[in-house]
């Protein structure tokens, strides 16, 4: 063994050791680094400082910035952290230490391996969804479906794939979407969309979906009607039915299943009905209606820091995960997310059906990411009949407006990819024109041809103006705040 590296500048396994530090937040010294004469290859040795929680690498955060620098401006693997804490709680020695002590480094894991697979995305595949859910996407396109269910008061099929996989077939309608018994059908492409711009600022919040054109030949069956809790409405295991003839000859009154009937497209020469789907992936472990912290407001106000939100229980990948879904909801013009939701050890942005809502009449709502709805108390939006429109913030007249409550809390991540898209008038024409081109590329479904279902606003017009707004709001936190507004 050696550690003079001036000997062996470039060992094999460079880039798969880095992402190691990366992933693992190893703080290694300079003189840790241990490479094999014989095989060229550094080897793992001395890695006590690995697995360092971020409330105390400290003084080690810049060899953590090389790290990403040297992996996401070059080359170079999904829930690790889970896991991986699976397989620390299997060991009776280690388990009651490392989980009392660091409970946080297992959703940190996650979030490192995150940004990792969202870096090599983008600088290496193109930014294509296809190749950064390959294996999901693949399913979702083409894989036969063994199982389906469909779900009494919404717009979806519960589908199960030949693999196993299990997803949600949100079927398409027209240009409008509606409310059924309070519920909104015709959501899938909000939800399309809202995938492809989480997968192209790499936040990873969103679920995988892909579009479909399902083709009800015979081969699709039906097993039943539940409801949303998953009861059994009606059981069609003994009939061996189909999809498709359900859908064609029921006499069910059921408004949603009427609604999707009434979507089966048929052709001048198919001899089938298909029917047109966004296929949303089904998320591990959902958690939904998260409450969150009452300093978890102050925190985003600046009028809180990490070290007091970690005495609570929340952590700097809970704070991560959040400011990137704020940022995420703001840029799909979504006002009304109130609820938040966990898939496994991460907060997740799901329901996206009521994104770009098209009465919301402007380009930019900003009070969206001033204030999250999931952040505002009680009495501080806006009352309205309608859950459409862009909130208005109440400002308190006994505070100065200096001091009324702004949302200032970024990932550096975020900040990094809006400087990649940027050009000199900002970053939103150029991350439009990409959105636009992954639309087109790997869907079937002509989004551009849904006209009115995204509202007065131009959907990539208005994705570029919010890019643009962000990129300055960002500037405007500095001012006030310096680099103190990263997390």
């Amino acid at each position: 063994m050696t550690v003079q590296l001036a000997e062996l500048p470039h060992p094999n396994n460079f880039h798969k050791y880095v992402a190691f530090l990366y992933i693992g937040n190893c703080m290694k010294s300079a003189h840790s680094d241990f490479v094999s004469k014989e095989t060229n290859d550094y080897v793992l040795i001395d890695n006590d400082r690995c697995l360092v929680p971020d409330r105390v690498a400290g003084g080690h955060r810049k060899l953590a910035d090389r790290l990403a620098v040297i992996l996401f401006n070059k080359r170079q693997v999904p829930s690790l952290g889970t896991q991986f804490r699976k397989e620390v709680e299997s060991h009776p020695a280690m388990a009651p230490l490392v989980l009392e002590e660091d409970p946080e480094i297992y959703e940190e894991v996650d979030g490192r391996v995150s940004v990792l697979v969202a870096e090599y995305n983008a600088l290496c595949e193109g930014n294509n969804p296809d190749k950064f859910d390959s294996s999901l996407r693949k399913v979702y396109k083409t894989s036969a479906i063994t199982e389906s269910y469909l779900v009494h008061g919404r717009d979806y099929v519960l589908a199960k794939f030949a693999d196993g996989k299990v997803a949600y077939l949100k079927v398409v309608g027209g240009e409008v979407r509606e409310d059924i018994d309070g519920y909104v059908f015709n959501g899938g492409l909000a939800e399309l969309v809202a995938y492809h711009l989480d997968r192209l600022l790499g936040m990873g919040r969103a679920a995988v979906s892909a579009a479909r054109r399902l083709r009800l030949d015979g081969t699709v069956p039906i097993n039943g009607v539940i409801n949303v809790q998953g009861e059994v409405l009606e059981d069609f295991s003994g009939k061996r039915d189909t999809l498709g003839r359900y859908l064609t000859e029921s006499k069910t009154t059921s408004k949603s299943i009427q609604w999707i009937a009434n979507q089966l497209q048929k052709g001048q020469h198919e001899l089938h009905h298909s029917l047109n789907v966004v296929v949303v992936g089904k998320m591990k472990s959902l958690k939904d209606n998260i409450e969150l912290h009452p300093q978890v407001r102050e925190f985003f106000n600046h009028s809180a820091n990490v070290s007091q939100l970690e005495n609570v229980g929340v952590t700097r990948q809970m704070l991560r995960d959040l400011a990137d879904i704020f940022v995420f909801d703001f840029l799909i013009h979504n006002p009304t997310k109130e609820r938040l939701a966990m898939s496994e050890l991460r907060f997740v942005s799901n329901d996206n059906d009521k994104a770009f809502w098209p009465d919301v009449s402007t380009n930019v709502c900003e009070s969206i990411l001033r204030c999250p709805a999931s952040l505002q108390p009680e009495g501080t939006r806006a009352s309205t009949e309608k859950h459409d429109a862009c909130p208005n913030i109440r400002s308190n007249p006994d505070v100065l407006p200096s001091d009324q409550f702004v949302n200032c809390r970024f990932t550096k991540h975020i900040a990094s990819r809006l400087k990649r898209f940027s050009d000199k008038t900002g970053p939103g024409q150029m991350f439009s024109s990409k959105l636009r081109r992954s639309l087109i590329m790997n869907e079937t479904v002509d989004i551009h041809s849904f006209k009115s279902y995204f509202g007065k606003v131009d959907l990539y017009e208005g994705i570029g103006a919010r890019l643009d707004r962000l990129a300055n709001y960002i500037k405007q936190c500095m001012v006030r705040f310096g680099d103190g507004i990263f997390i």
